[in-house]
């Protein structure tokens, strides 16, 4: 397929194109799209963040910031399911963006994204640098994230901020020629409608809380997460905090000072 788009005369492209394309010398049909893989169901599922066992661990020697990257397969949903991919990439960046930056200063910025391969395999992941000194901080918070949003589900608040903040992003999306055609481009390869270009604002007005937690549910049942750095940083940073040491008793209370003798009575005569 090709897409030019622009202020350009079709019939002068087209033979352009045919020109150029046609002293290719291979012809046939085109390759099937690979079937589309499902996400798995993993036995650690979000609990691989709590111990370096189930963690993939990169050494990189004198590293002063380790690279967390998580990510997992989303269920393979056509062009009306990447609307709900697209709502749970937002949520997750916004959230972590704000605990990880925001409020506990570990990083510059985390970064989220879905990727739909040609057949329907949905891939979703998340990079952010953490500072060493503040490594094991930041996989608290990442932790707690999934433990309570994986099966707790997200609140409608927050699915209804990332609704509103993807349909502006679509709609200002393809206001480029280049963007509009490797849109077109993958819509086409994918097998999609090219129409679905112009329904995705509809697509994601009409995603309901439920498809959302159904996309961050699967994504927390098969997450894999892996760490590039000081390898020895790592580990100490995924293995459980110890426990605080127990405060001394506080000394007992000094006994109060006896009370004084009552005076004895006078036993002069009254005046």
């Amino acid at each position: 397929m090709l897409v030019v788009v622009g202020d350009v005369d079709a019939a002068e492209v087209e033979a352009a194109a045919r020109e150029s394309l046609s002293r290719l010398g291979r012809h046939g049909p085109a390759l099937p799209a690979p079937v589309a893989v499902p996400p798995p169901r993993r036995a650690a599922g979000v609990h691989v963040l709590d111990g370096p066992e189930g963690v993939i661990i990169t050494h990189r020697p004198g590293a002063t910031q380790a690279e967390l990257t998580f990510g997992c397969l989303l269920p393979p949903g056509g062009a009306r399911g990447v609307a709900a991919d697209d709502l749970m990439s937002d949520f997750v960046e916004t959230f972590l963006e704000s605990d990880l930056r925001h409020e506990a200063g570990t990083t510059y910025g985390v970064h989220s994204w879905v990727r739909t391969l040609r057949g329907g395999t949905a891939i979703f992941e998340t990079t952010a640098n953490i500072d060493n000194g503040r490594l094991r901080l930041a996989l608290t918070l990442v932790r707690g994230f999934w433990k309570r949003f994986a099966h707790g589900g997200v609140p409608t608040d927050f699915v209804r901020r990332a609704r509103d903040a993807q349909t502006t992003f679509h709609l200002l999306r393809y206001d480029t020629s280049p963007a509009l055609a490797g849109q077109l481009v993958e819509l086409w390869n994918q097998g999609w409608p090219l129409t679905a270009l112009d329904e995705m604002p509809a697509y994601i007005a009409g995603t309901t809380d439920a498809e959302v937690n159904a996309a961050v549910e699967a994504c927390g049942n098969n997450l894999v997460v892996s760490l590039t750095g000081d390898e020895a940083t790592i580990r100490a940073a995924l293995r459980p905090a110890p426990p605080e040491p127990a405060s001394p008793a506080p000394p007992p209370s000094p006994a109060p000072p006896p009370s004084p003798a009552p005076a004895p009575a006078s036993s002069l005569p009254p005046p």
